[in-house]
């Protein structure tokens, strides 16, 4: 594993030791009024697993401080676009790949994998749209799920760089490979990114909940110490935009934007989340607009 994040994953840790040991007081004395679980599943969603994944990024950047300078290319490159009925989605998605400010070629492959909604005829329309350095191509892919699409791309791929895009958000990938079955840094931001809806869950239900019992004179699980939490978390975000300012990522600076972003994100977030996760047991087919 790569040094640095090794040392920004134990930096974290020490960060969770610290942080446990501190607000020890504070959870004996809320187990007191609230149920026990409830407490330690709340703390843990909305302290300490948050605290570990911020201060494990804030030290990785500062690891970072140097960005990695990269060679200018203009080579040919390709593009997998995988598609399982993306009728309303597919066209926009291979505008945005016209779109590209790229000097070099971009070859699209379009993989339709078992479409029934006229996701073809979609594709097959914006290839004849297409500019002479961004041909598309339209591949077919009967066998259902999003490896088998992948494979079928990756076996017609003829350039020298390459990468994959959806024309969708799909959760396949952690069934085919869910992350006690994959290995290293993989398993870990696998893990990290499934830990979200344990995140998610614990904003809207401990959380919110205590900022409405602090309102009303009930500090248990938020009180004045949230506002110095959220002083730290402002500076994390000031490490991620100096490094990405680095990066020459365009962004727009706007003060107001990131006070609403600090305060008003995460609900916003949490709540559409919770709908999503919701839908998806369902078995509704969500359509982001």
């Amino acid at each position: 594993m790569n040094r640095k994040f090794i040392l920004s994953v134990g930096f974290g840790m020490l960060w969770l030791a610290f942080s446990v040991w501190l607000s020890l007081p504070w959870i004996e004395e809320t187990v007191e009024v609230l149920p026990p679980v409830y407490v330690w599943a709340v703390v843990i969603g909305i302290a300490f697993l948050p605290g570990y994944l911020m201060s494990a990024m804030f030290f990785s950047n500062l690891l970072h401080r140097r960005v990695r300078q990269y060679p200018q290319t203009c080579e040919d490159t390709t593009v997998i676009l995988c598609a399982h009925n993306e009728k309303g989605n597919i066209a926009g998605t291979i505008q945005a790949l016209f779109s590209q400010k790229y000097a070099g070629r971009i070859c699209i492959l379009a993989v339709d994998n078992a479409s029934t909604d006229g996701s073809k005829c979609q594709i097959q329309a914006m290839a004849r749209l297409a500019p002479e350095n961004r041909p598309v191509r339209y591949l077919y892919c009967g066998q259902p799920g999003k490896a088998n699409a992948l494979n079928l791309g990756l076996s017609k791929v003829r350039t020298r760089h390459f990468l994959t895009v959806d024309a969708d958000t799909w959760l396949e990938g952690l069934r085919e490979v869910p992350p006690w079955r994959q290995s290293g840094c993989t398993r870990y931001f696998t893990s990290v990114n499934l830990s979200i809806i344990y995140l998610d869950l614990a904003y809207l239900f401990g959380f919110v909940p205590g900022v409405i019992l602090a309102l009303f004179g009930y500090c248990y699980l938020v009180g004045l110490l949230t506002v110095f939490t959220a002083l730290v978390g402002a500076l994390c975000f000031w490490t991620v935009y100096r490094y990405q300012k680095r990066l020459d990522i365009p962004f727009k600076n706007t003060l107001f934007g990131f006070i609403l972003f600090l305060f008003f994100f995460q609900l916003v977030q949490s709540t559409a989340s919770l709908h999503g996760y919701l839908s998806h047991l369902a078995g509704r087919r969500q359509s982001w607009k």
